[in-house]
Protein backbone atom coordinates (compact mmCIF):
# COMPACT_ATOMS: atom_id res chain seq x y z
CA UNK A 1 0.00 0.00 0.00
CA UNK A 2 1.42 3.32 -1.03
CA UNK A 3 1.04 6.09 1.43
CA UNK A 4 0.99 9.74 0.49
CA UNK A 5 1.38 12.42 3.59
CA UNK A 6 0.59 15.91 2.70
CA UNK A 7 2.47 18.50 5.43
CA UNK A 8 1.16 22.13 6.08
CA UNK A 9 2.67 24.53 7.81
CA UNK A 10 0.06 26.34 9.10
CA UNK A 11 -3.83 26.63 9.07
CA UNK A 12 -3.58 29.51 6.33
CA UNK A 13 -2.45 27.67 3.92
CA UNK A 14 -4.73 25.91 1.95
CA UNK A 15 -5.66 23.05 4.44
CA UNK A 16 -8.37 19.98 2.59
CA UNK A 17 -10.64 20.40 6.28
CA UNK A 18 -13.38 18.34 4.44
CA UNK A 19 -10.61 15.48 4.38
CA UNK A 20 -9.53 16.35 8.13
CA UNK A 21 -13.14 15.94 8.72
CA UNK A 22 -13.71 13.28 7.29
CA UNK A 23 -10.88 10.96 8.91
CA UNK A 24 -12.08 12.53 12.26
CA UNK A 25 -15.80 11.88 11.68
CA UNK A 26 -15.00 8.22 10.65
CA UNK A 27 -12.40 7.38 13.15
CA UNK A 28 -14.02 5.35 16.46
CA UNK A 29 -12.43 8.23 18.86
CA UNK A 30 -12.41 10.94 16.39
CA UNK A 31 -14.14 13.63 18.51
CA UNK A 32 -10.99 14.29 20.84
CA UNK A 33 -10.24 17.86 21.84
CA UNK A 34 -6.82 17.56 20.47
CA UNK A 35 -7.86 16.85 16.66
CA UNK A 36 -10.58 19.91 16.71
CA UNK A 37 -9.98 22.58 13.75
CA UNK A 38 -10.64 25.35 15.82
CA UNK A 39 -8.54 23.88 18.79
CA UNK A 40 -5.97 23.53 16.87
CA UNK A 41 -5.85 26.71 14.95
CA UNK A 42 -5.73 28.47 19.14
CA UNK A 43 -2.83 26.78 19.80
CA UNK A 44 -0.92 28.17 16.38
CA UNK A 45 -2.65 31.30 17.16
CA UNK A 46 -1.53 32.10 20.74
CA UNK A 47 1.29 29.69 21.31
CA UNK A 48 3.58 30.75 18.33
CA UNK A 49 6.16 32.16 20.17
CA UNK A 50 6.85 28.85 21.49
CA UNK A 51 5.49 26.18 19.52
CA UNK A 52 5.56 25.45 15.94
CA UNK A 53 2.68 23.24 14.23
CA UNK A 54 2.30 21.40 11.05
CA UNK A 55 -0.89 19.26 10.48
CA UNK A 56 -0.27 16.12 8.38
CA UNK A 57 -2.83 14.67 6.23
CA UNK A 58 -2.33 11.14 5.17
CA UNK A 59 -3.40 9.41 2.20
CA UNK A 60 -3.80 5.96 0.13
CA UNK A 61 -2.83 4.62 -3.30
CA UNK A 62 -6.35 5.92 -3.94
CA UNK A 63 -6.00 9.36 -2.63
CA UNK A 64 -8.09 8.89 0.15
CA UNK A 65 -7.31 10.00 3.52
CA UNK A 66 -6.56 7.64 5.91
CA UNK A 67 -5.06 9.20 8.65
CA UNK A 68 -4.06 12.86 10.02
CA UNK A 69 -1.86 13.91 12.82
CA UNK A 70 -0.88 17.05 14.39
CA UNK A 71 2.73 17.43 14.49
CA UNK A 72 4.35 20.51 17.18
CA UNK A 73 7.69 21.49 18.68
CA UNK A 74 7.88 22.54 21.92
CA UNK A 75 10.80 22.75 24.58
CA UNK A 76 10.32 21.11 27.57
CA UNK A 77 11.95 20.11 31.07
CA UNK A 78 12.75 16.16 30.87
CA UNK A 79 12.52 15.81 34.44
CA UNK A 80 9.49 16.25 34.74
CA UNK A 81 8.58 12.50 34.55
CA UNK A 82 11.22 11.45 36.37
CA UNK A 83 11.16 10.61 40.58
CA UNK A 84 11.74 13.22 43.28
CA UNK A 85 15.62 12.15 43.46
CA UNK A 86 16.41 12.88 39.58
CA UNK A 87 14.66 16.38 40.09
CA UNK A 88 16.35 17.03 43.21
CA UNK A 89 19.75 16.34 41.65
CA UNK A 90 18.96 18.15 38.08
CA UNK A 91 18.06 21.49 40.31
CA UNK A 92 21.24 21.53 41.94
CA UNK A 93 23.26 20.97 38.85
CA UNK A 94 20.65 23.69 37.03
CA UNK A 95 22.77 26.12 39.45
CA UNK A 96 25.91 25.62 37.54
CA UNK A 97 24.00 25.49 33.82
CA UNK A 98 20.16 26.38 34.12
CA UNK A 99 19.44 24.57 30.75
CA UNK A 100 20.30 21.31 32.18
CA UNK A 101 17.79 18.99 30.60
CA UNK A 102 15.53 20.97 28.99
CA UNK A 103 15.46 20.03 25.25
CA UNK A 104 13.06 20.83 21.83
CA UNK A 105 10.86 17.99 21.54
CA UNK A 106 8.63 17.16 18.21
CA UNK A 107 5.85 15.82 19.33
CA UNK A 108 3.02 13.92 17.69
CA UNK A 109 0.64 15.72 19.77
CA UNK A 110 -0.38 18.79 21.04
CA UNK A 111 1.33 20.83 23.32
CA UNK A 112 -1.22 21.58 26.25
CA UNK A 113 -1.45 18.80 28.84
CA UNK A 114 -5.08 17.81 28.74
CA UNK A 115 -4.31 13.90 27.87
CA UNK A 116 -4.90 14.07 24.18
CA UNK A 117 -3.33 12.05 21.80
CA UNK A 118 -2.31 13.68 18.14
CA UNK A 119 -2.96 10.62 15.24
CA UNK A 120 -6.38 9.46 14.36
CA UNK A 121 -6.91 6.29 11.71
CA UNK A 122 -9.69 5.77 9.30
CA UNK A 123 -10.83 1.97 10.12
CA UNK A 124 -8.77 -0.47 7.74
CA UNK A 125 -6.53 1.97 7.46
CA UNK A 126 -2.66 -0.02 7.28
CA UNK A 127 -1.25 1.73 10.49
CA UNK A 128 2.14 -0.04 10.05
CA UNK A 129 2.62 1.43 6.50
CA UNK A 130 1.17 4.86 7.74
CA UNK A 131 3.44 5.12 11.17
CA UNK A 132 6.68 4.13 8.67
CA UNK A 133 6.20 6.71 6.43
CA UNK A 134 5.07 9.57 9.12
CA UNK A 135 8.16 8.60 11.22
CA UNK A 136 10.04 9.55 8.26
CA UNK A 137 8.54 12.99 8.41
CA UNK A 138 8.96 13.15 12.10
CA UNK A 139 12.50 12.75 11.99
CA UNK A 140 13.20 14.96 9.33
CA UNK A 141 11.16 17.68 11.08
CA UNK A 142 12.85 16.60 14.52
CA UNK A 143 16.46 16.96 12.76
CA UNK A 144 15.49 20.71 10.78
CA UNK A 145 14.00 22.38 14.43
CA UNK A 146 17.19 21.04 16.07
CA UNK A 147 14.66 18.64 18.09
CA UNK A 148 16.67 16.14 19.74
CA UNK A 149 14.05 13.82 20.64
CA UNK A 150 10.35 12.69 18.92
CA UNK A 151 7.36 11.63 21.17
CA UNK A 152 3.86 10.20 20.17
CA UNK A 153 1.69 10.88 23.14
CA UNK A 154 -0.90 10.67 25.10
CA UNK A 155 -2.40 7.32 23.74
CA UNK A 156 -4.61 5.15 25.89
CA UNK A 157 -4.20 0.89 26.52
CA UNK A 158 -6.44 0.15 23.99
CA UNK A 159 -4.72 1.48 21.13
CA UNK A 160 -0.60 -0.08 22.09
CA UNK A 161 -1.68 -2.83 19.57
CA UNK A 162 -2.15 -0.47 16.29
CA UNK A 163 0.94 1.71 17.86
CA UNK A 164 3.02 -1.92 18.35
CA UNK A 165 4.95 -0.76 14.66
CA UNK A 166 6.84 2.26 16.67
CA UNK A 167 8.82 -0.46 18.46
CA UNK A 168 10.13 -1.61 15.46
CA UNK A 169 10.74 1.76 14.50
CA UNK A 170 12.95 2.16 17.66
CA UNK A 171 10.46 4.29 20.03
CA UNK A 172 10.68 3.36 23.71
CA UNK A 173 6.89 2.92 25.18
CA UNK A 174 6.97 4.51 28.59
CA UNK A 175 3.81 5.53 30.90
CA UNK A 176 3.04 9.60 30.87
CA UNK A 177 0.38 10.98 33.77
CA UNK A 178 -3.01 8.82 34.03
CA UNK A 179 -6.15 10.35 33.55
CA UNK A 180 -8.58 10.53 36.25
CA UNK A 181 -12.26 9.79 34.91
CA UNK A 182 -15.67 9.90 36.78
CA UNK A 183 -17.38 6.75 35.78
CA UNK A 184 -20.14 7.50 38.69
CA UNK A 185 -22.97 9.38 37.82
CA UNK A 186 -25.84 11.51 40.11
CA UNK A 187 -27.85 14.05 39.59
CA UNK A 188 -26.05 17.01 41.34
CA UNK A 189 -23.67 17.49 43.83
CA UNK A 190 -25.96 16.92 46.44
CA UNK A 191 -27.28 13.40 45.23
CA UNK A 192 -23.08 12.75 45.41
CA UNK A 193 -23.12 13.64 48.50
CA UNK A 194 -25.69 11.88 49.78
CA UNK A 195 -24.65 8.37 48.75
CA UNK A 196 -20.95 9.01 50.19
CA UNK A 197 -19.69 6.99 53.25
CA UNK A 198 -20.43 8.69 56.85
CA UNK A 199 -16.35 9.17 57.19
CA UNK A 200 -16.09 10.99 53.80
CA UNK A 201 -19.30 12.67 54.04
CA UNK A 202 -18.17 14.46 57.16
CA UNK A 203 -14.43 15.30 55.61
CA UNK A 204 -15.98 16.34 52.11
CA UNK A 205 -18.60 18.83 54.53
CA UNK A 206 -15.95 19.98 56.82
CA UNK A 207 -14.32 21.76 53.51
CA UNK A 208 -17.78 22.88 52.75
CA UNK A 209 -18.23 24.47 55.88
CA UNK A 210 -15.04 26.57 55.35
CA UNK A 211 -16.02 28.55 52.52
CA UNK A 212 -19.43 28.89 53.73
CA UNK A 213 -18.62 30.34 56.95
CA UNK A 214 -16.32 32.74 55.05
CA UNK A 215 -18.98 33.83 52.77
CA UNK A 216 -17.43 32.86 49.63
CA UNK A 217 -19.77 32.19 46.66
CA UNK A 218 -20.08 29.27 43.29
CA UNK A 219 -20.32 31.93 39.91
CA UNK A 220 -20.11 30.18 36.96
CA UNK A 221 -19.27 32.37 33.85
CA UNK A 222 -20.82 30.82 30.41
CA UNK A 223 -20.43 34.17 28.32
CA UNK A 224 -17.61 34.82 26.34
CA UNK A 225 -18.01 38.17 26.95
CA UNK A 226 -18.53 38.40 30.46
CA UNK A 227 -15.32 35.24 31.26
CA UNK A 228 -13.16 37.21 28.74
CA UNK A 229 -14.10 40.36 30.51
CA UNK A 230 -13.16 39.01 33.77
CA UNK A 231 -10.34 36.93 33.01
CA UNK A 232 -7.74 40.04 33.34
CA UNK A 233 -4.22 39.56 33.53
CA UNK A 234 -3.94 39.63 37.88
CA UNK A 235 -6.39 36.66 37.63
CA UNK A 236 -4.44 34.92 34.82
CA UNK A 237 -1.58 35.04 37.25
CA UNK A 238 -3.40 32.75 39.72
CA UNK A 239 -3.32 30.46 36.57
CA UNK A 240 0.66 30.35 37.00
CA UNK A 241 1.13 30.47 40.49
CA UNK A 242 -0.70 26.82 40.12
CA UNK A 243 2.00 25.92 37.37
CA UNK A 244 4.86 27.05 39.55
CA UNK A 245 3.58 24.40 42.52
CA UNK A 246 3.22 21.86 39.83
CA UNK A 247 5.56 18.68 40.12
CA UNK A 248 4.97 18.07 36.46
CA UNK A 249 5.57 21.13 34.52
CA UNK A 250 5.22 20.55 30.93
CA UNK A 251 3.75 24.49 29.34
CA UNK A 252 2.46 27.62 30.36
CA UNK A 253 -0.31 28.48 28.72
CA UNK A 254 -0.41 32.58 27.74
CA UNK A 255 -3.38 34.34 28.85
CA UNK A 256 -4.38 34.92 25.12
CA UNK A 257 -5.07 31.07 24.87
CA UNK A 258 -7.92 30.97 27.47
CA UNK A 259 -9.37 33.95 25.75
CA UNK A 260 -9.49 32.75 22.79
CA UNK A 261 -10.82 29.22 24.19
CA UNK A 262 -13.47 31.15 25.44
CA UNK A 263 -14.57 32.98 22.38
CA UNK A 264 -13.71 30.02 19.74
CA UNK A 265 -16.23 27.29 22.07
CA UNK A 266 -18.56 30.04 23.01
CA UNK A 267 -21.39 28.20 25.19
CA UNK A 268 -19.24 25.40 25.57
CA UNK A 269 -16.17 26.79 27.36
CA UNK A 270 -17.49 27.97 31.10
CA UNK A 271 -15.23 29.59 34.14
CA UNK A 272 -16.44 28.22 37.53
CA UNK A 273 -15.19 30.76 40.19
CA UNK A 274 -14.64 31.05 43.75
CA UNK A 275 -15.59 35.06 44.89
CA UNK A 276 -15.32 36.37 48.16
CA UNK A 277 -16.59 40.17 48.52
CA UNK A 278 -16.20 40.30 44.66
CA UNK A 279 -13.26 39.11 44.43
CA UNK A 280 -11.99 35.68 42.67
CA UNK A 281 -10.34 33.46 44.95
CA UNK A 282 -10.15 30.54 42.39
CA UNK A 283 -11.18 29.02 39.33
CA UNK A 284 -11.33 26.31 37.15
CA UNK A 285 -11.68 26.39 33.29
CA UNK A 286 -14.32 23.40 31.62
CA UNK A 287 -14.69 22.19 28.42
CA UNK A 288 -18.01 20.30 27.57
CA UNK A 289 -17.45 19.16 24.09
CA UNK A 290 -19.07 16.18 22.19
CA UNK A 291 -20.58 15.02 25.39
CA UNK A 292 -16.94 14.93 27.22
CA UNK A 293 -17.48 17.20 30.04
CA UNK A 294 -13.40 18.08 31.05
CA UNK A 295 -11.84 19.95 33.52
CA UNK A 296 -9.11 21.88 32.21
CA UNK A 297 -7.27 24.71 33.78
CA UNK A 298 -7.24 25.76 37.48
CA UNK A 299 -5.97 29.44 39.09
CA UNK A 300 -5.89 29.50 43.02
CA UNK A 301 -4.99 32.06 45.65
CA UNK A 302 -2.51 29.63 47.85
CA UNK A 303 -1.85 32.55 50.57
CA UNK A 304 -6.14 30.99 51.21
CA UNK A 305 -6.03 27.71 49.84
CA UNK A 306 -5.17 25.58 53.29
CA UNK A 307 -7.39 27.96 55.41
CA UNK A 308 -10.65 27.57 52.68
CA UNK A 309 -9.41 24.53 50.84
CA UNK A 310 -9.82 26.22 48.06
CA UNK A 311 -8.50 23.71 45.64
CA UNK A 312 -11.02 20.85 47.02
CA UNK A 313 -13.79 23.42 47.04
CA UNK A 314 -13.69 24.36 43.49
CA UNK A 315 -13.41 20.86 42.30
CA UNK A 316 -16.66 20.02 44.46
CA UNK A 317 -17.99 23.21 42.67
CA UNK A 318 -16.95 22.06 39.30
CA UNK A 319 -18.01 18.35 39.69
CA UNK A 320 -22.04 19.76 40.51
CA UNK A 321 -21.78 21.07 36.89
CA UNK A 322 -20.83 17.98 35.50
CA UNK A 323 -23.08 15.79 36.68
CA UNK A 324 -25.74 18.24 36.29
CA UNK A 325 -24.47 18.57 32.24
CA UNK A 326 -25.90 14.83 32.05
CA UNK A 327 -22.27 14.34 29.96
CA UNK A 328 -21.09 10.44 29.55
CA UNK A 329 -17.77 10.84 30.32
CA UNK A 330 -16.63 13.13 33.03
CA UNK A 331 -12.02 13.84 32.63
CA UNK A 332 -10.90 15.77 36.25
CA UNK A 333 -7.50 16.08 34.51
CA UNK A 334 -4.02 14.42 35.51
CA UNK A 335 -2.84 16.50 38.48
CA UNK A 336 -3.56 15.91 42.01
CA UNK A 337 -4.13 11.95 41.94
CA UNK A 338 -4.48 11.16 45.92
CA UNK A 339 -7.50 13.89 46.13
CA UNK A 340 -9.01 12.87 42.89
CA UNK A 341 -9.15 9.33 43.70
CA UNK A 342 -10.63 10.31 47.28
CA UNK A 343 -13.12 12.36 45.22
CA UNK A 344 -13.78 9.11 43.80
CA UNK A 345 -12.20 8.72 40.20
CA UNK A 346 -10.53 6.17 38.61
CA UNK A 347 -7.02 6.14 36.89
CA UNK A 348 -6.88 6.22 33.14
CA UNK A 349 -3.28 4.74 32.01
CA UNK A 350 -1.99 6.99 29.30
CA UNK A 351 1.28 6.26 27.89
CA UNK A 352 4.00 7.70 24.99
CA UNK A 353 6.34 6.69 22.79
CA UNK A 354 9.69 8.42 22.47
CA UNK A 355 12.93 7.90 20.65
CA UNK A 356 16.26 9.88 19.99
CA UNK A 357 16.50 11.69 15.94
CA UNK A 358 20.14 11.19 16.42
CA UNK A 359 22.49 8.65 17.11
CA UNK A 360 23.35 10.46 20.64
CA UNK A 361 19.72 11.49 21.88
CA UNK A 362 18.73 7.48 21.20
CA UNK A 363 21.51 6.04 22.72
CA UNK A 364 20.32 8.66 26.12
CA UNK A 365 16.79 7.64 25.96
CA UNK A 366 17.99 3.75 25.65
CA UNK A 367 19.94 3.99 28.48
CA UNK A 368 18.36 6.86 30.26
CA UNK A 369 14.51 6.28 29.73
CA UNK A 370 13.42 4.19 32.89
CA UNK A 371 14.36 6.48 35.16
CA UNK A 372 13.48 9.75 33.41
CA UNK A 373 9.66 7.85 32.94
CA UNK A 374 9.33 5.92 35.69
CA UNK A 375 6.70 2.91 36.39
CA UNK A 376 3.19 4.31 37.25
CA UNK A 377 2.00 3.32 41.04
CA UNK A 378 -1.46 1.98 40.73
CA UNK A 379 -4.01 3.26 42.62
CA UNK A 380 -7.44 1.42 43.89
CA UNK A 381 -10.20 2.98 43.89
CA UNK A 382 -10.99 4.55 47.05
CA UNK A 383 -13.63 3.22 48.51
CA UNK A 384 -16.11 6.02 49.65
CA UNK A 385 -19.52 5.30 48.55
CA UNK A 386 -21.76 4.04 51.16
CA UNK A 387 -23.19 0.10 51.39
CA UNK A 388 -27.00 1.00 50.06
CA UNK A 389 -24.84 2.63 46.91
CA UNK A 390 -22.83 -0.04 46.57
CA UNK A 391 -25.67 -2.78 46.88
CA UNK A 392 -27.79 -0.75 44.29
CA UNK A 393 -24.97 -0.60 41.78
CA UNK A 394 -24.05 -4.46 42.61
CA UNK A 395 -27.69 -4.69 41.12
CA UNK A 396 -27.13 -2.49 37.86
CA UNK A 397 -26.39 -5.42 35.14
CA UNK A 398 -23.25 -4.49 33.51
Amino acid sequence: MGINIKLYHSSTEDIPWDDWEQVRRSAQDGMVIGMEPDFLAIIERTMGDCSKIWYALIYDDNQQPVAVAVLTTLTVDLAIMAGKGIQRTVNALRKIKSSLMKVTIMFVGIPVSIGQKGMLFVPGADQEAILAELDKVVVRLGKQEKAPFACYKEHIAEELDELQPLLKLGYLRQDSLDMHVFNERFSSFEDYLSNLSSHRRHDVKRSLRKVEKAGVEIKRYTSAEDICRLYTTEIHAMYNAVVDQSDNKFEILPREFFLDLASSFAGKVALTCLVQNEKILAYNWSLNLHDHYHFMFCGNDYSLNNKLDLYFNLMYAELDYAFKSGASEIHVGQTAPHFKMRMGCVQLPLYLYIKGTGVISNLIIKLAGGALFPKRQDMEPADIYNSKYKAKQQQVPN
